[in-house]
């Protein structure tokens, strides 16, 4: 192999891992890693001995506005209720469907401020605070601010007796982008055990990309098999399977890299890197 072919091979896996990155920024971004609402829970409405009857008919009004898709008007009905004197119950009530609608509107500072205030009253129920405060280490988590999320996490970590492939995978997350790898595996493979056989994409590239960069290559390469095997229809595929073409020269097993790249070439035609998979094929003895 010439020292230019040798130099592209041995860049090539960062570049498969930073797109992997993206990927996973995105899906943290977006908020949906595993499960597609971060809404705080619902309240059970309404309990007529805890709220009076002009704040239950205001509050089910703009709940109202909420379901028909007029989230100005709602957000608009939220504020007025909140400039009036209300019991720690109503507050809860109000706050609860203020966080939904910031949060259904991408409106996260305010998801934050509002449910920051909501953990501070004491009428909301435990298994809504609980929600509440997995909802906050996820917008936490959007905004990247990791010395808020992690926390939080922990606490719900600890709360689900390490037990939700979510919220260990956050904190493999978490602790990946604050620069603590160590923590970030250790959350990860907690995930993974907890997935069994319903392991995803993201947790599987994560893990990867964290054995990659700590050059254990063997456990890289096994990662990766797993993910184009288990996740066959994967986003990031083509990228996984260049990264694991590269992992195969590296492990030496130069035959399995050339079925890879040569499944690559089959596979992705039409790719802006097709000249590239058939230089690298070209390139092994």
């Amino acid at each position: 192999m010439n020292n230019n072919t040798s130099q592209r091979s041995k860049r090539q896996p960062s570049l498969g891992l930073r797109l992997a990155l993206r990927m996973m920024v995105s899906a943290v971004l977006s908020l949906g890693i595993f499960s597609h609402s971060l809404l705080a829970a619902e309240p059970t409405f309404v309990d007529p001995i805890d709220m009076s009857v002009a704040v239950g008919q205001a509050l089910k009004a703009a709940i109202d506005l909420k379901d028909a898709g007029k989230f100005d008007e709602a957000a608009a009905a939220i504020a007025r209720l909140r400039t009036q004197p209300l019991t720690d119950y109503e507050t809860t009530q109000v706050l609860l469907q203020a966080v939904n609608i910031d949060i259904t509107t991408n409106n996260f500072a305010a998801a934050i401020a509002d449910s920051e205030a909501l953990l501070q009253t004491q009428a909301l129920s435990e298994s809504a605070r609980a929600s509440t405060r997995f909802t906050l280490s996820k917008l936490y988590l959007q905004q990247e601010n990791w010395s808020k999320a992690l926390p939080l996490l922990l606490q719900v970590n600890t709360q689900q007796g390490s037990s939700n492939q979510e919220t260990l995978y956050l904190l493999g997350f978490g602790y990946y982008r604050s620069k603590q790898p160590a923590l970030a595996t250790q959350y990860l493979l907690q995930a993974q055990t907890v997935a069994g056989a319903q392991v995803q994409e993201p947790l599987y590239s994560l893990l990867g990309m964290l054995y990659t960069e700590a050059k254990l290559y063997d456990k890289a390469l096994t990662t990766y098999e797993k993910l184009l095997s288990a996740v066959p229809d994967a986003v990031q595929a083509e990228s996984y399977s260049s990264t694991l073409a590269q992992l195969y020269v590296q492990a030496s097993n130069n035959s399995a890299a050339k079925t890879t790249l040569q499944l690559l070439i089959n596979k992705y035609p039409n790719s802006a890197k097709l000249n590239d998979y058939r230089k690298r094929l070209a390139a092994l003895p």
